[in-house]
């Protein structure tokens, strides 16, 4: 799975993507040398600079060769630039530079590094953009997480209130997760409300996708409630978006949020679940959002809410076992409710009859993972499908290929991961071609377990 790096408070991130010289001789010796052409390469094309009531810095590298003396580099306005360490000769070398803010922002700021060094009688330039903002604000993002079920329906709902509207549409990101999104036609003084009971004692982030209003900035309220000691103790914090056409991945460390703010229920120590999250906008605009989520480092831990929804969640009675809803969890639940499954029988989730809906980039090793409580003897055949094709199902990921696993030990909750790379062929179809059934069969002499928390993701372990 792809990665994109996370900069928060007062972390520097080197892009290191060098580019390797071979052949190159700073003093040629025969006639076999070559001349070296002045080449100058900086390491990324964009970064993305995080203030947070102190500086922060990121950093960049600069390759080169053939130059007569060392680049320089320069920033437009708030940015500063520091050289942290510079290596070789100008004929073969290379610089890291450390790049800050002078200086609070007001809002999203778009700001330049040029990188320069004369050559004879021209010069050679390159440079990179720099997103500087009071939060991880990023156009560069893949996603590949998704919740496929967590049995949570009942209690996940979505409200607008003061005027402000709110519809599903089929106006998504690149690099979403599947094909809906929500237009949310703000009124000024109203708000948008996603309601959502949620445990997350592994993250320490809330991301979100937005798509800006075309023509005008505005601020967007958030406002997390959570249960606390029995109670409701709601956090706020000011998102500035400005005006523009193309979707942005915001990530907001819980520590901006609020000193205090643990959206962790009591069972994992926490004090109270995540209740609800909403979004008011400051002046009537209409602007698109998805993929609510709760995240780690890396990568996301939960889903608040994405707006993709199975097409189809069979079983019973097309298909045995029997389902039934039960309130006995995990300690590392995301939720507060889990499905019981009785007998043998098959059980899954479509994603489009016609295709598919869901789409993910993915490794190899990431996972199809479940919670389970089962009993002796308990097993599950997991398989992934992706949509039928002239030449079979893309990435051999058909229910031939999948495979059967033994429940954890009984009594006990426990994590089961199946590797992707052992579900198909090719992992990278699952993005292109997308997926279109996530299927279960309960196998065993009479089986009757517990599952919750249905995702593809990252590997735990």
């Amino acid at each position: 799975m792809r990665r994109s790096f996370t900069l928060f408070l007062s972390i520097a991130i080197i892009a290191l993507f060098g580019a390797s010289l071979t052949g190159c001789d700073e003093s040629p010796t025969s006639v076999e040398d070559f001349d070296i052409q002045p080449n100058v390469s900086v390491s990324t094309s964009s970064l993305s600079l995080v203030l947070s009531g102190a500086q922060s810095t990121v950093s960049f590298e600069v390759n080169y060769q053939g130059l007569s003396t060392h680049p320089t580099a320069e920033g437009t306005g708030v940015l500063s630039l520091t050289k942290a360490e510079e290596n070789g000769s100008p004929s073969n070398g290379s610089q890291t530079w450390s790049v800050g803010a002078d200086g609070s922002v007001s809002g999203i700021v778009e700001e330049t590094v040029v990188v320069r060094s004369p050559t004879g009688g021209d010069e050679i330039v390159d440079s990179l953009s720099v997103r500087v903002a009071p939060f991880v604000v990023t156009s560069d993002f893949s996603t590949g997480f998704a919740t496929i079920a967590d049995y949570e329906d009942s209690q996940r709902d979505s409200s607008a209130t003061g005027g402000t509207t709110f519809e599903i549409v089929e106006d998504v990101a690149t690099g979403s997760n599947g094909v809906r999104a929500m237009r949310v036609n703000a009124s000024g003084s109203g708000a948008v409300t996603f309601e959502r009971r949620a445990s997350a004692p592994n993250a320490d982030r809330f991301t979100f996708l937005v798509k800006p209003s075309p023509d005008t900035d505005f601020t967007l309220t958030l406002t997390f409630t959570e249960e606390a000691n029995g109670g409701e103790v709601e956090h706020q914090i000011q998102v500035p978006v400005n005006a523009g056409t193309e979707w942005l991945k915001y990530g907001i460390a819980f520590s901006q949020i609020g000193a205090d703010f643990n959206p962790v229920a009591a069972r994992a120590g926490g004090n109270g679940p995540l209740l609800r999250v909403s979004l008011s906008a400051d002046q009537a605009v209409t602007y698109h959002v998805d993929q609510l989520m709760l995240a780690d480092e890396t990568s996301a831990q939960l889903e608040i809410e994405d707006f993709e929804r199975t097409s189809l969640a069979y079983g019973p009675p097309f298909c045995p076992p029997t389902f039934g809803a039960s309130d006995d969890v995990a300690e590392q639940s995301d939720g507060f409710t889990a499905r019981s499954v009785q007998g043998t029988g098959c059980f899954g989730y479509n994603y489009s009859s016609t295709g598919a809906d869901l789409f993910l980039d993915v490794s190899g090793r990431d996972v199809v993972s479940f919670l389970a409580n089962a009993s002796p003897g308990d097993s599950i055949f997991v398989f992934v499908e992706t949509p039928e094709g002239a030449d079979g199902r893309p990435g051999g990921f058909t229910f031939d290929n999948g495979i059967q696993v033994g429940l954890p030990a009984p009594g006990s909750w426990g994590r089961v991961e199946i590797p992707i790379d052992s579900l198909g062929d090719n992992p990278a179809a699952l993005q292109s071609a997308g997926i279109s059934n996530v299927g279960f069969e309960a196998r065993g002499d009479d089986p009757d377990f517990l599952i919750d928390d249905v995702k593809i993701g990252p590997t735990e372990n």
